[in-house]
């Protein structure tokens, strides 16, 4: 379960040791005595709160930067005042602090956008839903199933998308049962009864699919497949992925040669999010010669996912480029690989198999 600051006020000092591991693994100069600083940022008081969440209140990200890891006693007096300010200043607010959160991964304000989903203002409560894309405490779930139910033509489909992450949590077992059937049911709910190619149908679907099975996920995805156009199929390609169901092998295939980018780039990552090891030779030809980019760099993540001594192969040739976002997607996706440097071996019927 992600710790979102809801249950730890003392998150800060794990981001931070965190980030140190993964600053001390890179290249790029380590600014040890900024992080320090950063963690040990003075305790809020009710005084300091009391400036920063007002209406003249600042918009500077050193003095936000307080409200990080809102400690447990001073939230009901947060909320209080979050409740008084003018609907420009919360507006303001809350987009600032998902701005300084998402440059500044040592401060966390989940506390904030957990109270931020009950505001009003439908603007907020989007922004609110976005800063929790991390989140997946069932506190934060029982927020987002009213939201997901309620029409709004921005909030309710960021809500539902939302719910993508406590299906894959149900799809795993570490859901309580409780919330799982809740879950569930909403989103059949969705699925049945919202319009046909709608965002929220799109992203109920989408999210419905990490459920193993079921019946509802498979019967709509193929509808959107079969009678939608390309927003429908890239939702069906996304559903397929995330199913890992091998019903779906042979579409995901076939649109790796789509006259579409869009629907090749999402196939590309459904054949890597699946596995395919069928896949594995076409995705080396979209990987050196696909005229879209995205589509290239899509097709060499999904070699690096697939534990194959072929791809491990191909990633291999395809680091021989003189393009620098190549080769570092390229070594970014060998890293994932347990055939680094393994050389492709045949049997005497000149079938491929992987090294001892």
């Amino acid at each position: 379960m992600a710790d979102n600051g809801l249950t730890n006020d003392h998150a800060s000092n794990d981001n931070l040791m965190v980030l140190m591991d993964e600053e001390l693994d890179q290249d790029d100069e380590f600014d040890l005595e900024y992080y320090l600083a950063a963690a040990d940022q003075a305790p809020l008081t009710s005084e300091t709160m009391a400036a920063v969440v007002s209406d003249d209140g600042p918009t500077a990200a050193d003095e936000l930067a307080a409200l990080s890891n809102l400690p447990t006693a001073l939230r009901s007096e947060f909320a209080a005042r979050w409740a008084r300010l003018a609907l420009a200043r919360r507006r303001e607010l809350i987009n600032a602090l998902g701005r300084l959160e998402d440059v500044e991964v040592v401060y966390t304000f989940g506390p904030i956008f957990y109270v931020a989903l009950d505001d009003p203002d439908p603007a907020v409560r989007w922004e609110a839903i976005q800063g929790l894309s991390h989140d997946t405490s069932q506190e934060v779930l029982e927020k987002l199933l009213p939201l997901a139910r309620k029409p709004d033509p921005e909030v309710q489909p960021a809500a539902v998308e939302a719910l993508a992450s406590y299906a894959y949590q149900s799809s795993v077992g570490s859901l309580d049962g409780a919330a799982a059937e809740r879950l569930t049911e909403t989103l059949h709910r969705l699925v049945q009864h919202e319009p046909f190619g709608s965002r929220v149908q799109l992203r109920a679907i989408e999210s419905l699919a990490y459920l193993p099975d079921d019946p509802v996920a498979d019967e709509y995805t193929e509808r959107l497949y079969n009678e939608g156009g390309e927003e429908e199929q890239v939702a069906a390609l996304i559903a397929m992925a995330r199913s890992l169901s091998p019903r779906w092998e042979a579409v995901v295939l076939d649109e790796l040669d789509s006259e579409s980018p869009r629907m090749r780039f999402h196939a590309a990552a459904a054949a890597g999010e699946m596995e395919l090891a069928d896949a594995i030779e076409r995705l080396g030809v979209v990987a050196a010669q696909d005229d879209d980019g995205e589509v290239r760099l899509a097709a060499i993540w999904a070699l690096g996912e697939i534990e194959d001594p072929l791809s491990t192969h191909i990633l291999n040739r395809l680091l021989d480029t003189d393009d620098e976002e190549t080769r570092e997607a390229v070594e970014e996706a060998l890293s994932h690989s347990h055939y680094w440097g393994a050389p492709i071996m045949k049997s005497a019927t000149g079938e491929r198999e992987a090294p001892e």
